[in-house]
């Protein structure tokens, strides 16, 4: 029962405080995931690309924890929480990959948490690419402006 939903740049996917329904994977296209404070300052959480899930906590809460907005065309697969869970249950391979996904994801909070405290900024910088770099590669391809 998994549904497609286009988006158009700037486009919500959800918003904080909704009411759930479903988790979703990037077909392709790009999602920022962020809230606003009080005074309605964009506070970033982080980006998802093609392959990747978000939403996996409304699978344990019934409400989205963050907005979601396409930054570019995107194209979503929607997992229904229930129809999703069930399929863990059925799937172990499928278990095993889910928990794969989470774990890198928390690695990265981790990662990024970590830059908050280095050193000067040259310094920060020089350990997120080195954290962003390929194995076995000494270099990379930005896929954005830096600004």
């Amino acid at each position: 029962v998994v549904k497609h939903q286009v988006l158009q740049p700037k486009e919500p996917l959800f918003h904080l405080g909704e009411v759930s329904t479903a988790m979703y994977a990037i077909k392709t296209g790009r999602i920022r995931l962020l809230h606003y404070t009080e005074r309605g300052q964009v506070v970033n959480h982080y980006q998802v690309t093609v392959g990747q899930v978000l939403a996996e906590v409304v699978l344990f809460i019934d409400h989205y924890a963050c907005t979601a907005i396409a930054e570019e065309p995107t194209e979503v697969l929607a997992f229904p929480k229930q129809s999703f869970l069930t399929a863990l249950q059925q799937h172990p391979d499928l278990a095993h990959s889910f928990m794969s996904q989470l774990a890198h994801r928390l690695h990265s909070t981790k990662v990024m948490l970590e830059l908050r405290g280095i050193h000067p900024a040259r310094e920060r910088v020089l350990h997120y690419l080195r954290f962003i770099m390929p194995a076995n590669q000494n270099s990379i391809l930005l896929e954005q402006p830096l600004k």
